[in-house]
C-alpha cells in the first residue's frame, strides 16, 4: 500500500465501547455519537418481532458484518484467508471483494484507519482509505458516476440490508477527521453494500458530505448532553 501521508498513532490510545482514550482524554466514539438519532424503521421491526427475537438477529448480523469486515481487510492486504473460519455468506462477500477490487480499480492506501479529532473530541476507524474509480452498474439507476480512476475516497462496507441515509454522517466525520490530521481534502466518500450475494454502492462527493458533518455535530451536542456533559 503505497501512499503519500502518514497518521502517527499517540502511544496512549486505547479502544472501549463507548469511547476511546487518546493521551489520557476521552474521545466519543462516531458510530455510538451517530446512534442518538432515532431510526423509525429498526423500532418497528423491532416493534414487530419482539425484542428477544431482534436481539438475537442483530447479534448474528453482527458477527457477520465483523467478519466480512476481516475478511476484506485481509483480502485488499494480500494476506492468506482461512475460508473454513467463515460461514457461506462471508465466503460470498469475499469473492464479491474481488470483483470489486477489480471493476473499481481499488488501491488502498489505508485499511481499519485509526482517526480522531481534538477539535471536536471524536474518533473512529475508516475501513477503507485509497483509490477508487465508479463501476456504473453498482449504481442506482440513473445515478451519476462521481468518481474516475484517479479518485482518493473513504469507503465504509456494510452488510445490513439498507444503506441507511445517517450512515452518511459517520462519512463525513472520518473524511474530516482525515483532513485534520493529513491536510489532505479526499474527493469523497462510498458505502459499499454486501448483501443477498450481490454488491451495491454509494457516492457522495466531498461538498455533499458537508451538511451531513453539520448533522454531526448536532449529533455530537445532544449526545454530549445526554451523557450529562458540560456544553
Amino acid at each position: 500500500m503505497s501512499k503519500k501521508w502518514d497518521i502517527q498513532l499517540p502511544l496512549d490510545y486505547k479502544i472501549t465501547d463507548d469511547y476511546y482514550i487518546i493521551d489520557g482524554i476521552k474521545y466519543h466514539r462516531v458510530t455510538r455519537v451517530k446512534s442518538i438519532m432515532n431510526n423509525d424503521g429498526l423500532n418497528k421491526w423491532r416493534s414487530k418481532i419482539g425484542d428477544v427475537e431482534a436481539d438475537k438477529i442483530m447479534k448474528e448480523r453482527q458477527r457477520i458484518g465483523t467478519d466480512t469486515h476481516k475478511m476484506i481487510e485481509l483480502t485488499l492486504d494480500k494476506s492468506y484467508v482461512d475460508l473454513d473460519l467463515y460461514n457461506d455468506e462471508v465466503k460470498q462477500n469475499m469473492y464479491l471483494i474481488n470483483e470489486l477490487r477489480e471493476t473499481c480499480c481499488l488501491e488502498p492506501e489505508s485499511l481499519e484507519q485509526k482517526l480522531w479529532s481534538t477539535q471536536y473530541r471524536i474518533a473512529g476507524t475508516a475501513d477503507y482509505i485509497g483509490r477508487y474509480r465508479t463501476y456504473p452498474r453498482y449504481l442506482k439507476r440513473k445515478r451519476i458516476p462521481k468518481f474516475n480512476h484517479n479518485s482518493q475516497v473513504v469507503i465504509d462496507w456494510k452488510t445490513s440490508t439498507q444503506i441507511y441515509d445517517d450512515y452518511w454522517i459517520q462519512l463525513s466525520a472520518y473524511v474530516k477527521m482525515f483532513e485534520d490530521l493529513t491536510g489532505i481534502k479526499v474527493d469523497g466518500a462510498v458505502i459499499v453494500q454486501f448483501r443477498n450475494n450481490k454488491i451495491k454502492v454509494e457516492e457522495k462527493t466531498y461538498d455533499e458530505l458537508k451538511r451531513y458533518f453539520s448533522l454531526m455535530l448536532n449529533c455530537l451536542e445532544l449526545y454530549r448532553y445526554k451523557k450529562g456533559e458540560k456544553i
